[in-house]
């Protein structure tokens, strides 16, 4: 909220001389006190109380149509007929009226950089701030390993956690480590969310990595839905009979089998996939996509992955 003590180009050039040297000389004084461009509305919604956010709002409101009075047409003119003296009354009237919230918002944007100031000193005389960092990252990081272990194809989350880990390395001063502590909070959140997803797909965690492998982008609505089905069914099928046998994975005879089977499910007339967005090259490569995961994940059953 700090940018709104600021002014477009376009409105210091309609804005009336007089009336932008003192909303200058005003910013000036709290920016003297408090630097504006340390500040964020994330700042303002985590140290202002709900009343004070109301006052904020309610003086930037009076300031603001302060500042429209004291603006021209753009072309010269007044907004309204109105003589020189008309107009310096008008400026006057901005200075007296904005004086109070002006004053205001410079108290409260003062109170939020004291407070932002003294949880960073907080965080920084903690012993703890690095390793909390650190134990949150082995948190995260056992957590991704084990959803990448159940889902190949969620290796945009461990992209972005690199990212995390990158932006960290880089430089491990206060800033940074307070910067990766948050970006690791909101990480996990999309962590949580990725969970979720078999729960909104109406399917469970072990179909959904055989769904995620197996659609294409642009599907519709129905062949989505179709889509699930056989990935639900197919697995189903795999876990009744060939995954049954044994250290499958050790017989090149049952290795076959279960990639006869993937691709005969995908490629069949009942239980195939949509002939009309799938070529039989687009099967091929599904069905070996499909295997390379089962031979994977399901050594045994049940699988370890998802025990």
């Amino acid at each position: 909220m700090a940018e709104m003590l600021g002014l477009k180009p376009g409105d210091e050039k309609r804005l009336h001389p007089e009336a932008l040297k003192w909303f200058k000389d005003q910013r000036a004084m709290i920016q003297r006190e408090v630097p504006l461009e340390e500040l964020s509305d994330d700042d303002l919604n985590t140290f202002l109380s709900d009343d004070e956010k109301r006052e904020f709002i309610r003086c930037k409101d009076e300031i603001a149509r302060g500042l429209v009075r004291c603006m021209d047409t753009g072309d010269g003119a007044s907004a309204s007929p109105v003589t020189d003296a008309t107009i310096g009354l008008t400026v006057l009237r901005f200075k007296v009226e904005s004086l109070s919230p002006i004053h205001k918002i410079g108290l409260l944007l003062k109170n939020v950089y004291e407070h932002k100031v003294a949880k960073a000193k907080e965080f920084e005389r903690s012993p703890v701030k690095n390793t909390t960092t650190q134990n949150l990252r082995q948190i995260v990081e056992t957590r991704l390993s084990i959803m990448l272990q159940k889902n190949p194809l969620r290796s945009d989350l461990q992209a972005h956690y690199q990212q995390i880990v990158e932006d960290y390395n880089r430089e491990k001063d206060r800033a940074n480590i307070e910067k990766t502590f948050e970006a690791l909070l909101k990480f996990i959140e999309e962590l949580d969310e990725e969970e979720g997803r078999a729960i909104r797909e109406g399917l469970d965690e072990e179909s959904l990595a055989i769904f995620d492998l197996l659609k294409k982008p642009q599907l519709s609505p129905a062949e989505t839905k179709r889509v699930k089905e056989i990935a639900a069914g197919l697995l189903e099928t795999l876990k009744q009979e060939k995954l049954r046998i044994d250290h499958w994975r050790d017989k090149e005879a049952t290795r076959d089998a279960v990639r006869v089977t993937i691709y005969d499910f995908l490629y069949g007339d009942q239980t195939g996939l949509p002939e009309e967005s799938y070529t039989t090259e687009d099967i091929h490569d599904k069905s070996e996509d499909v295997f390379h995961h089962i031979y994977r994940v399901y050594p045994t059953l049940p699988s370890p992955y998802y025990a």
